[in-house]
């Protein structure tokens, strides 16, 4: 399992490519979420933290504008 102190090769690319949604309400939710999910041992961080998270931000906020739930 990779600890979120080693750093993944996609950390500066993924941090330019979810950067609009990093002001968002959801990024602090998610990101916590995901935290939480990694401490508990339910998910191993094999990808930067922020690239994990701005792509499930990226993902709702592309959902809500089609009005899909799911």
């Amino acid at each position: 399992m990779m600890s979120r102190s080693a750093k993944p090769r996609r950390e500066s690319k993924s941090k330019q490519l979810y950067k609009s949604y990093e002001e968002l309400p959801i990024w602090t939710i998610v990101s916590k979420s995901v935290t939480e999910l990694v401490n508990n041992g339910d998910l191993s961080e094999t990808t930067a933290h922020t690239y994990i998270v701005g792509y499930i931000c990226k993902s709702i906020v592309e959902a809500e504008k089609l009005g899909a739930s799911s």
